[in-house]
């Protein structure tokens, strides 16, 4: 668990990953609500790695082919220029999207810890006043 933009995300393991026509999904990531925002249950977004191991947490050259070569999509670029984990993503409909990284959450996370980029959730944010 660490804090993500102001909020607490928490990202768990699974013990056996969920495996669906060629994919499989190791980890689930639970973030708590922005504040100021409602949120619907559900599934907010998915997110596919297109780079393979060895490519770097911090780079985007397989993300950017990747969008290169999907270049009829109107991509969402926000989040393109990150130091760390960038993402490019496209919106499914008003409540889902889609996003692409270069490198899976698990070597982020890992990447994260041993370059100091964590920051830890403090003992008081779950305080109620």
């Amino acid at each position: 668990e660490s804090m993500i933009g102001n909020r607490p995300i928490s990202t768990f393991l699974l013990s056996e990953p969920l495996r669906s026509s060629g994919f499989q999904i190791r980890l689930v990531e639970v973030p708590c609500p922005k504040p100021g925002r409602s949120y619907s249950s559900g599934w907010e977004h998915v997110e596919f790695v297109v780079g393979q191991p060895g490519d770097s947490v911090s780079g985007r050259d397989k993300l950017t082919a990747f969008k290169e070569s999907h270049s009829n999509i109107d991509w969402d670029l926000r989040a393109f220029e990150k130091e760390i984990n960038c993402d490019i993503s496209l919106q499914i409909s008003e409540r889902f999207s889609c996003k692409f990284h270069q490198r899976p959450l698990d070597e982020v996370i890992a990447h994260e810890k041993t370059t100091g980029h964590v920051v830890p959730v403090s003992a008081d944010y779950w305080a109620i006043d």
